[in-house]
């Protein structure tokens, strides 16, 4: 193969692995804020028991006026974990 073939092949595959990389991740996979001052239930699943507490709160940040806040004591019980209706874990 030559040289100028061996340098051809390297920058169109390099090319390509760049295009896919940005085709790849569409949208952060995180992006709420919380500025609205509340938790938006579209992007957020809330699973508290006990004590536990999630609430959106006005406190000092490096981008914005809230935060969300999370309070998990440390006798909390436990939610089970996995996905739902997915049988004993083994």
């Amino acid at each position: 193969m030559s040289p100028q073939v061996m340098k051809t092949t390297i920058w169109i595959c390099g090319l390509l692995a760049f295009s896919l990389t940005l085709a790849a991740q569409t949208k952060p996979l995180l992006s709420e804020t919380f500025e609205s001052g509340s938790i938006d239930p579209a992007i957020w699943e809330q699973k508290v028991t006990g004590t536990v507490s999630i609430s959106v709160v006005e406190d000092a940040t490096g981008h914005g006026k809230r935060v969300l806040k999370v309070h998990y004591p440390a006798d909390t019980p436990r939610i089970a974990q996995g996905a739902p209706d997915a049988g004993r874990a083994r």
